[in-house]
């Protein structure tokens, strides 16, 4: 094949139906770019610095960073610009990345500035070339995260229920101090756990799998169980036995669905219940023919 012949390649069609055609001219080999050249192609911030880092030369992106666009690289700009003679001053002892905050219009920009040896001849003394990498809006991402587990962990800490998440595969993920109160276990201790076999042994086991949509958990975060109430027996760490209440949501998380339980000691309720339906049962028998329930010694 011969390289020098012109190549056509089909483009597109135009609305007439007519194909359209374009043709592309061989391209000359181009000369070795300038370390300024290529900075200026370059879209995040960039500084060319002597062997004894002195700036020499920036991009545009730079420029505009550090608002000395439309000013002439060289000494003199450093020396007249507050920023770029902090930045030469910092340049001048640090040795690995470290993080530049500038004002900019809208509002403060964060940088990791990362420096690197530009190629040169073994015995010639070594350029460098600084890169400024926005790490901006990750920073802020990150604080907003933290924040946000901040709110997170003081209304769970202040809460009076017991909140336990449970992931995809049944294992406890989140369990705040009322938790702690309540079944015995510390965070530490209780997170990584199976949730069931922390909570419950086989009898408490039965009976929850017996409860009214209990049997329609699933993993998939749909069943009856979910926005309801479940009442169901649970165990503490010492092996004493309690009666939970259980209000189930879920949610997604990295693709797959967990499980939140608002969790309420309905222990004694219970036993009020139980005590108010053997009463009721005792008069209802007497009521019925039977025997008084009065003197029997079980009030």
């Amino acid at each position: 094949m011969n390289f020098n012949t012109r190549a056509v390649t089909p483009i597109h069609r135009a609305l007439s139906g007519q194909a359209m055609v374009q043709s592309f001219p061989s391209f000359p080999i181009r000369r070795r770019l300038k370390g300024s050249e290529v900075a200026s192609l370059i879209r995040d911030p960039v500084f060319l610095l002597a062997p004894d880092r002195s700036i020499l030369h920036w991009n545009l992106a730079a420029a505009r960073a550090l608002n000395v666009e439309g000013l002439p690289a060289g000494d003199a700009t450093v020396a007249e610009s507050p920023r770029l003679a902090r930045l030469a001053e910092l340049l001048s002892h640090v040795d690995g990345p470290f993080m530049l905050t500038l004002d900019a219009p809208d509002g403060e920009r964060t940088y990791l500035a990362d420096l690197h040896e530009e190629g040169s001849d073994q015995d010639a003394p070594t350029s460098l070339i600084l890169l400024l990498h926005d790490h901006t809006e990750l920073i802020n991402l990150q604080k907003a995260l933290r924040e946000s587990e901040n709110r997170l962990r003081a209304i769970t800490g202040a809460a009076m229920e017991a909140i336990i998440a449970m992931d995809n595969k049944g294992r406890i993920q989140q369990w705040n101090p009322a938790a702690e109160r309540m079944f015995g276990w510390t965070a530490s201790e209780a997170i990584g756990r199976g949730l069931h076999a922390t909570l419950s042994g086989p009898a408490e086991r039965a009976r929850f799998h017996a409860a009214p949509g209990a049997a329609a958990w699933s993993p998939e975060g749909e069943g009856r169980s979910y926005c309801s109430v479940l009442c169901v027996p649970a165990l503490r760490k010492d092996g004493s036995s309690l009666e939970v209440e259980v209000s189930i949501s879920t949610y997604r998380l990295e693709g797959h669905w967990q499980a939140l339980g608002i969790v309420r000691d309905v222990t004694e309720r219970a036993r009020a219940e139980a005590r108010l339906k053997a009463a009721e049962e005792r008069w209802q028998f007497a009521l019925e023919g039977g025997a008084t329930p009065c003197g029997t010694g079980t009030w």
